[in-house]
């Protein structure tokens, strides 16, 4: 807007000034209309890449959701029986694993990580994944060393058709669906896209007022269009830079306690729920 209400006053009041402006009439409209079809352009794949990271990650944790129940269910029905301990301990760790991976998500400290991890685990198995970096690769590490121990008990041993082999496929959906979220979350677009794009548009605010000028519109009628005008475009960018961030959009506190509600709801199934008896 400032730069439009100055063109438009040195236009008015500086006769050469006007005069020039109005002689360069095709050159302005021109250098305004090539660059609108380009900056339309990279607005839209801009937009559309980011809106595709979203939901790449909506869709990521929605999976990390469903896997996690179902490897809960898995547990609390084949393992639990046999060995009840080892069943239990693999749920604390498989609760926590959304908060972790949170935390991880949003450079969070380590005391409100370890705030989560005290209230679930203790012992041996509190300091062990205190200790580590990766924590989110750590816990399911640690849940398939759970499970295929206490599985050594059943003497069906181990086959892709059975529990531990069903338990080991979740596992590895589980594994697949952290690596989406975490690329998507080190692997921002490219900052050159970003740079060339905000160019263009600076090139675009700096022609539109003059284009508006020479079509003979009035000071106020530069400065509005102009305003408008970049309202949208720059709205556009910024919509798009927000939500290249998925971290930062997504609901993942909702998102970790439903992780964590869904391993439990397994739990409370079989054993609060009092489920009847197979005839």
């Amino acid at each position: 807007m400032l730069w439009a209400g100055f063109v438009s006053w040195a236009a008015n009041y500086f006769p050469r000034f006007g005069i020039a402006i109005l002689s360069k009439k095709t050159g302005a409209s021109a250098a305004a209309s090539a660059l609108s079809a380009p900056l339309a352009l990279l607005l839209t794949l801009r937009a559309n890449s980011s809106m595709s990271r979203l939901l790449e990650a909506r869709e990521a944790w929605a999976r990390m959701i469903v896997h996690s129940r179902n490897l809960a269910n898995l547990i609390q029905i084949y393992l639990v029986p046999i060995a009840p301990q080892a069943g239990i301990l693999a749920a604390r760790h498989l609760s926590v694993l959304g908060w972790i991976l949170k935390a991880k998500l949003r450079d969070e400290d380590d005391e409100s990580q370890l705030q989560v991890l005290s209230t679930m685990l203790s012992g041996d198995d509190l300091i062990w994944l205190s200790s580590q970096v990766n924590r989110p690769n750590a816990i399911v590490a640690r849940i398939r060393q759970i499970t295929a121990n206490g599985f050594k008990r059943s003497p069906t041993g181990w086959a892709s058709n059975t529990p531990l082999g069903f338990c080991e496929d979740r596992l590895l959906q589980l594994e697949i669906s952290m690596a989406v979220v975490e690329r998507i979350f080190s692997s921002p677009i490219p900052p050159t896209y970003s740079r060339h794009l905000s160019r263009v548009l600076t090139l675009w605010s700096f022609f539109m007022p003059i284009n508006l000028l020479t079509l003979g519109f009035t000071t106020s009628g530069v400065m509005a269009a102009t305003a408008i005008s970049s309202y949208v475009f720059m709205g556009i960018d910024e919509v798009g830079m927000e939500i290249e961030r998925p971290s930062t959009l997504l609901p993942l506190q909702q998102l970790s306690g439903k992780l964590q509600n869904a391993v439990r709801g397994q739990f409370v199934t079989q054993v609060g729920g009092g489920m009847p008896a197979v005839p």
